[in-house]
Parts: C-alpha cells; structure tokens; sequence
C-alpha cells in the first residue's frame, strides 16, 4: 500500500474539521483514554526535568562533574526557601520565591505544586502557603492551573488504597490478607505501618488544604462537597462489627471523623454544608462508635443547632 505524504497544510485541514474533532472527542471520552489520562494524572511531575551533566576530561579520573542550568538553580533555591516556611517570615518567603520566579516566569506550575504539596505534607503552615498561591496569582496568574493540580493531587493522596481498600476480618479475603501479614518481616510491617501513617497526614492535608482555599475563594463548595460525601460514604460503608480488634480499620475510621470534624468547624459560611447533617445522624444512630467519635459528630451537630 502507498504511503501518503501530506502538506502542513493539509494537515492543519484536517486537525481542524470537525469530523477529526468529533472523532477525537469520542476517543478521549472511551474508557481506554479515561483510565490512561487518570494514570497519567497522577504521575509526579519530574522536577529533576532541567538538570543536565557532562564529563570534564580536565579533572583528574576523568570523572563526571554535574552542571546545572539556571532553570533548576532557581528551582533548588524556591524548595529552600520554602523549606524555612514558618508565621515569622511569611512576607521574606513570598518576596524570595517572586523574586526567583521573576526571570523565569515558565517554573511556574513546577512551582505551584511544589508549594501546594508542602501545603499537604506540613499541614500546620497551610495558611501560609495559601497566602503565597494567592500572590503567584496577582503576579503570574496561576488559578488557571489550580484546578488542575488539584484534581492530580486527588488521585494521590484521597482516592489512593487508603480509602478504597475494603477491609474484612471474615471470609477467604481475611484469611489471605492474615496470611500476608505474617510472612512480612519485621522491617516490612515497620513499612507498611509508616505508609498508612502517611496516607492518613496526607488526607487530612489534602482536607486542610482544600477548606483554606475555599477560605480564600480560590475555589468552589464544589470541593468540599467531593471530600465530605467520600468521607460519609467510606464511614457509612465500613463495617463496624470488629472494629475493637481490627486497628487498620479503626485507624481509618478514626481518621476520617477527624477529618469531617475539621473541615466543618473550620470552613467558612458553614450553613453551606448544613444538609450534610442528616447523613451525619444516620451515621450516629446505625454506627456504634467510641465516645470520643461520637462526640466529634456531635460537634458537628452542634454547630447547627
């Protein structure tokens, strides 16, 4: 079969009719292209991508002597300052990093999910990370990829194993998982045990986050709404029957109310979110938790009253 060789015209015809576009548009819409573009979504990014080497045959063993382009320079002196992030340097903090960004205004997004996940990881200084959003987007206009950004960090640290695993002490699941757990080592449990640890600081960072921006109006009751209902529904769904015996489970649950907890009482216009209430009752009502978990959502209750 011939091949046919087209112009860059003809092909700036074809990109742009409709029949290739509506085509396209069915194709990232396939179940295939969702699933590779979720995946793709929570790829980090390479933030390594502007380093480059050399070998200098000058020195001695003719050994490799890294180089660095000004581009990751700027990049390494962004993650320093933003490492010495504390209520007393603020304003220093955010003129350094503009100042940085000033001559390489393409760092941007790099940038922006550098603060964002520190924003998540060290939960305690969110506050002051939002502050520093809010200045990127006077300077650089970085709300368009918020968004964005969020949605990635979605994929990374809610919907991760954390919260869609189903946990069961019965049945064949139980005994294979009892049975994986007693062929890991003690260095392997010690692992598993920080992991989890981790995913329960990243999804109460990801709900701090979340209730500052929206603080700030950089963005909607959209995303508080997606937190609170998943939050619900992985408590309405977890069995309580052996939660006194099954720490993973309790941990989780534990967590999770938690992190209902903090998202009403720190929100702003909490009246938005006063239809949740109902489901919070049911939970109360058909759910027999400790004390301690019971008084969290009667503090959300409260609230309201």
């Amino acid at each position: 079969m011939p091949y046919i060789i087209y112009k860059e015209v003809d092909l700036e015809k074809i990109y742009s009719s409709k029949e290739f576009t509506d085509k396209l548009a069915d194709e990232l819409k396939s179940v295939k292209s969702t699933s590779l573009i979720k995946f793709l979504n929570i790829l980090p990014t390479n933030k390594n991508y502007y380093k480059t080497g050399q070998r200098n045959k000058f020195q001695r063993g003719f050994r490799k002597k890294p180089t660095q382009s000004e581009e990751t320079q700027t990049i390494k002196k962004v993650n320093v300052l933003l490492n010495k992030m504390s209520p007393l340097n603020v304003p220093k903090i955010i003129d350094g990093v503009l100042l940085e960004l000033k001559f390489y205004p393409h760092l941007t997004k790099i940038v922006t999910e550098s603060i964002l996940e520190k924003a998540i990881l060290q939960n305690t200084y969110c506050p002051h990370y939002v502050d520093l959003i809010i200045e990127l987007i006077k300077v650089h206009d970085v709300k368009h990829i918020l968004g964005t950004l969020l949605t990635q960090f979605k994929e990374k640290y809610i919907t991760n194993e954390y919260m869609t695993v189903e946990q069961s002490s019965t049945g064949t699941s139980a005994g294979t998982v009892a049975s994986d757990e007693s062929d890991k080592n003690a260095q392997e449990k010690y692992d598993d045990f920080c992991k989890k640890n981790k995913l329960k600081d990243y999804l109460m960072g990801y709900a701090i986050l979340i209730v500052q921006l929206y603080n700030k109006k950089l963005v909607n009751l959209n995303y508080i709404n997606m937190i609170i209902n998943l939050l619900l529904n992985k408590l309405y769904y977890t069995d309580m029957i052996d939660i006194d015996v099954n720490q993973e489970k309790l941990d989780l649950v534990e967590n999770n109310v938690f992190c209902l907890h903090k998202i009403f009482t720190t929100v702003r216009n909490k009246k938005e979110l006063k239809g949740f209430i109902k489901k919070i009752d049911i939970l109360i009502d058909q759910k027999k938790y400790k004390p301690k978990l019971r008084f969290k959502m009667m503090d959300i209750k409260d609230i309201y009253l």
